[in-house]
């Protein structure tokens, strides 16, 4: 048992204050581009040795110094939006400072492991308390299982695929925060006066034998490199258009006349379809095709139920290429039908479940002028961000999926679900969207294949991926929009954001996003153990394997299509990460809990005794 620290002095507390925010900034490298994935198994010992030091507002401050360096450099790229949104830079300032918070609760209950527990003990319980807090980021309106841990051992090798499909991206996270930890606890005794060089690194062997066993075993773990199964033809499509072509489409720009708009939005909305019929076309001559996957938001109009004439097209067009369509676009549920499904909460179907089935939205009665805006219909609709199947058979299929997982502050505001007034003025602010959460997932079927779909935001959460497997799914869609992060904006309309996203290193910051948001794509194949078809509107778009492998994706800012036989894993599905869940996580959940309960139990029992 290891006694508790020295009294912080200025010394000590300005070197520990330097070690966090060391590590925040190797943090911050491990998720832009090619992931400096070795990086990440040191790159928290600085702040390890560090909260062995310090405590009381030092720790809470090194805390935040290091979380607010990890997320603000490693979310630079959101500042790309700022061309939308002049709160946009307040908005990153204020996530990455959401985000340290979390940290907290790691570093409180790690420090008071480091004061109370053996050498021996604290890397695991450091590694539990890491794991727990990147779990606990996955729940409430503000969820963001973003840039987690074992994130950064993308790009995917063999032995991440074994880790992954057993214990979920949550056991990579472990393992490295575990030989971090072990070398932080390592150098700790080290440069101890009471410790010898010998005694210094016995904490160390036994998590880097473990971590070392476990790894290499389960890289080997049930992961056949050549499996057979049954096979499907997919095209995917990226259709490469701007995001600020569409968004002065659709909002328009200073000074124009209803004429100038409907001019505008007229050309962009045949511009899109005409590139979308093109590259379907090419996608489908060049091979024969069962299914045809397009992105979210594939079209211009945000009233897709009521475009009965958009409906017909599609109807044509998948029966003239003989393959079903899959797309993203909005929805509209009759709101009183919506709020009594939602009464239920959530639910996640299995094999043997009957989805919901909406019905369409009636068209309203009027056009609210003479192009292809309707207006909405006096009936309350609750709108949705959805996913869509055309096919030859039935043309536009009445099971649709409707996105659960909204993101905070684009498509819905957090925590303000039962103050319509503060909701209504935030959306027309444009602060955030007014989509409202799906009730349940869906699964699709093509050619005997089924299949489920996540929308964009959504690919960030392995739990919607793995209950999708557990309803019988076989493959999954990724149907996304990423074309808001693209720096050229900002560089095209120069200005001060233009010329700061030009300077190489900031450059490199913000164009990160799109290459974050594609790597969770390939822990959801790994983890489930099941293809993935991923459809992005300016990229990146690629087939992933079963093992998390891509080959000739669609780079980014390129239109483009592209067609492939997927082959659906005969094992998808029945990985220990389906069938278990997150059991790392749960189980680091409770090991946090139990040293926080303890934590606070002691400082309880302190204050009484200094009362008497």
């Amino acid at each position: 048992m290891s006694s508790a620290p020295q009294q912080d002095s200025p010394i000590r507390a300005r070197s520990a204050i330097l070690l966090c925010f060391i590590s925040g900034l190797f943090g911050a490298l491990l998720f832009n581009h090619d992931a400096l994935g070795l990086l990440a198994w040191v790159a928290l010992v600085p702040l390890f040795v560090a909260i062995h030091h310090i405590e009381g507002k030092t720790l809470a401050w090194g805390t935040l110094l290091f979380g607010f360096t990890w997320y603000y450099l490693s979310l630079f790229w959101l500042h790309t939006i700022v061309v939308f949104h002049w709160i946009i830079p307040l908005g990153v300032v204020a996530g990455a400072v959401y985000c340290a918070l979390f940290f907290l609760l790691f570093a409180f209950p790690a420090a008071w492991c480091c004061r109370n527990l053996s050498p021996a003990a604290r890397p695991w319980a450091i590694a539990a308390c890491w794991t727990a807090v990147e779990y606990l980021r996955g729940f409430s309106d503000m969820a963001f299982p973003w840039n987690l841990l074992g994130h950064s051992q993308a790009p995917i090798n063999k032995i991440h695929m074994g880790l992954a499909s057993t214990g979920g991206v949550y056991l990579i996270s472990f393992l490295v925060a575990l030989i971090n930890a072990a070398l932080a606890v390592g150098l700790v005794q080290w440069f101890s006066r009471r410790a010898g060089f010998g005694s210094g690194f016995k904490p160390i062997l036994l998590p880097v034998l473990f971590g070392i066993i476990v790894t290499f075993w389960l890289g080997e773990f049930n992961l056949d490199d050549d499996y057979q199964g049954q096979t499907l033809k997919v095209a995917i499509i990226q259709p490469g258009i701007s995001q600020v072509t569409k968004w002065n489409a659709m909002m328009g720009l200073p000074g124009d006349t209803d004429a100038a708009y409907q001019q505008r939005y007229r050309e962009t909305d045949i511009l899109m379809q005409e590139t979308l019929g093109s590259l379907i076309d090419k996608a489908a001559t060049k091979d024969k095709v069962d299914l045809v996957v397009l992105p979210e938001s594939v079209f211009l109009s945000g009233y897709f139920p009521y475009e009965t004439a958009l409906h017909e097209e599609l109807t044509s067009l998948s029966r003239r290429i003989n393959a079903d369509l899959f797309f993203g676009a909005d929805n509209r549920i009759d709101r009183r039908l919506y709020d009594e499904a939602a009464a239920g909460g959530q639910r996640f179907l299995s094999p043997d479940d009957k989805p919901t089935i909406w019905p369409l939205a009636a068209p309203p009665a009027r056009p609210i002028d003479n192009v292809t805006t309707p207006a909405e219909t006096a009936k309350a609709m609750a709108v949705t961000n959805a996913a869509w199947q055309v096919s030859p058979e039935n043309g536009l299929e009445a099971r649709v999926y409707n996105k659960m997982q909204l993101v905070p502050f684009g498509e819905t505001v957090p925590f303000v679900a039962g103050f319509a007034w503060l909701r209504n003025h935030m959306e027309v602010a444009g602060i955030a969207g007014a989509f409202m959460p799906g009730l349940e997932n869906t699964i699709f079927e093509v050619d005997g294949a089924k299949f489920g779909a996540v929308i964009c935001f959504e690919s960030t959460f392995n739990h919607l991926t793995r209950h999708l497997a557990r309803a019988g799914a076989q493959f999954i869609c990724v149907l996304t929009n990423d074309s808001w992060y693209d720096p050229q904006y900002a560089i095209d309309r120069e200005g001060l954001w233009g010329s700061l996203f030009e300077f190489p290193g900031i450059h490199y910051l913000v164009s990160a996003g799109p290459k974050q948001h594609f790597v969770h794509s390939q822990f959801r194949a790994i983890e489930t153990r099941m293809p993935v078809v991923r459809s992005a509107n300016t990229g990146v778009s690629a087939f992933i394997d079963a093992k998390g492998e891509y080959r000739e994706p669609l780079p980014y800012g390129q239109s483009g299509a592209i067609s492939q036989e997927i082959v659906l894993h005969p094992d998808g599905g029945k990985t220990i990460s389906v069938q278990y869940g997150e059991w790392v996580a749960i189980g680091s959940l409770g090991l946090w809990i139990v040293t926080l309960a303890s934590m606070l139990v002691v400082r309880f029992l302190r204050f009484e005794q200094t009362a008497y």
